[in-house]
């Protein structure tokens, strides 16, 4: 039957699932890589730091809107594909210890680093947070506000979704009440619309991730057909997705408009998924499989290693293309490290840090 419905198996499906996540990881890493601000200074650097600082900015401002869309594009339909009323309670309990838990150890975790560092000279000009001190109103602040490790917004977010999973359950498992939600969705984000806690965007890529595992997992999950027709259409589809993707970017720096912005936060993801073959990806290697340790750790990294490098290296605009590349391998590469470190060493503390991934 699976054959005949040319769907994914369960393990080419989650093989697929840690590509995606890998691939989006990493998309972030590039965001934090950005290192213009610390190499090329002044004006009238040439055409070539012109063209570093317009590639780096040019991926600060297209890949933020690729990355953390998607990432909760796939973190709604892992949590409502196959799922019913019953087992919904189950699911937000789960997502206590997968998401709730380490959100408050990471940062936990960076506030103490903060405050060690802070009091080292040389750290300290590198953290660039000066003196920080403890208290339990800091620590508050640092774990609900993600003071020390801005990244992990997405975290917050996300725990405030899932907190809205019945309620998304419930208008999303309708096909025309889901649809016209996410309509709703999108006319008030076009209005620029904001409301408390919440953000609206985060709610429609949420509530699309729903949409589409309650109605659409068919498509979602298809196997790529054998036939040179079928993927020639597959990369018609993807081509004319990237196109869509370049003109709603264009338009939303272009003239500010936050319609084409969502629009393309929810469409970039897609097509990258599309873009993956399906069935045919060779498994990851042990490296890509930590996607969530990348994601928290690496800011910490990137930017460590930036900041560093900028007190000793020449500020020119090769070192800093190439700075903007190492870095971000290095992220990959200690990430994995470290998570290797901590499953073989001291366990508990790996488990509370990858949420039993």
């Amino acid at each position: 039957e699976n054959r005949y419905m040319k769907r994914l198996s369960e393990a080419e499906f989650r093989n697929k699932i840690t590509w995606m996540t890998f691939i989006l990881s990493c998309l972030v890493v590039m965001i934090h890589s950005y290192n213009a601000d610390l190499f090329i200074n002044g004006e009238g650097t040439g055409v070539f730091a012109e063209s570093v600082k317009q590639v780096q900015a040019l991926v600060s401002l297209a890949v933020p809107s690729i990355a953390v869309p998607g990432f909760f594009i796939i973190s709604s339909y892992l949590f409502f594909r196959d799922v019913s009323w019953g087992e919904i309670p189950d699911k937000m309990t789960r997502r206590v210890r997968s998401v709730l838990i380490p959100y408050i150890v990471w940062n936990t975790l960076y506030y103490f680093l903060f405050i060690v560092v802070s009091r080292i000279p040389v750290l300290s000009s590198v953290a660039g947070k000066g003196m920080v001190v403890f208290s339990l109103e800091n620590l508050a602040d640092a774990i609900i506000n993600y003071t020390y490790n801005p990244v992990l917004w997405y975290m917050q977010q996300l725990i405030l979704l899932i907190a809205l999973a019945p309620a998304v359950y419930a208008v999303m498992s309708n096909l025309w009440a889901g649809g016209a939600a996410i309509a709703v969705l999108l006319y008030f984000l076009g209005k620029a619309t904001v409301i408390p806690v919440l953000n609206l965007d985060a709610l429609l890529y949420f509530s699309s991730g729903a949409y589409l595992a309650l109605h659409g997992r068919r498509l979602a999950e298809k196997r790529d057909g054998d036939k040179a027709v079928s993927r020639l259409l597959k990369w018609a589809v993807v081509l004319a997705c990237v196109l869509l993707c370049i003109l709603m970017f264009r338009t939303t720096h272009r003239y500010a408009n936050f319609l084409t912005a969502v629009l393309y936060g929810l469409l970039a993801p897609v097509t990258i998924w599309i873009a993956l073959p399906s069935g045919r990806l060779p498994a990851p290697a042990p490296w890509m499989k930590e996607s969530f340790f990348l994601y928290a750790f690496h800011f910490l990294i990137v930017r460590t290693i930036n900041k560093a490098a900028s007190l000793v290296l020449p500020h020119t605009a090769g070192v800093a293309l190439i700075l903007y590349f190492a870095v971000a391998a290095a992220a990959v590469l200690l990430s994995w490290g470290t998570s290797e470190f901590l499953k073989r060493k001291i366990p508990p503390l790996w488990k509370l840090l990858s949420g039993g991934r």
